[in-house]
């Protein structure tokens, strides 16, 4: 699935679900009646295309892309377990740039953030 496959399977998907783009990437917000200013819009996720704001996923391949979700502490450890104590000299925590970009893992936060 491209980032844009995963754009549109989003708001076909989801009622109430509105897309704003800058830079290539795709943030979803919940907005079901557009009415919203954009000092208001807080994604719920997003489809990172590119490595403006970091380097470690490497999303320079050719249709790489990363999806942020926000999770609840409870959430995120029953997925992921406790979050990495370190890091590599590239600032991941996943494996090494050899493997492919979709098997790769790397939680950004030293901890997660609770809300619930």
């Amino acid at each position: 699935m491209t980032a844009d496959e995963m754009k549109a399977y989003a708001l076909a998907t989801f009622e109430g679900v509105n897309a704003v783009e800058n830079a290539g990437d795709t943030f979803l917000i919940f907005d079901p009646d557009r009415v919203l200013a954009p000092q208001r819009w807080m994604p719920f996720a997003t489809i990172v295309t590119g490595d403006h704001y970091d380097t470690v996923s490497d999303l320079t391949a050719r249709g790489a892309y990363r999806i942020n979700m926000g999770l609840t502490k409870a959430t995120y450890l029953s997925l992921f377990g406790p979050p990495p104590k370190e890091r590599d000299e590239r600032g991941s925590c996943g494996p090494a740039p050899t493997t492919p970009p979709w098997t790769r893992s790397c939680h950004t936060r030293s901890t997660p953030r609770s809300t619930g």
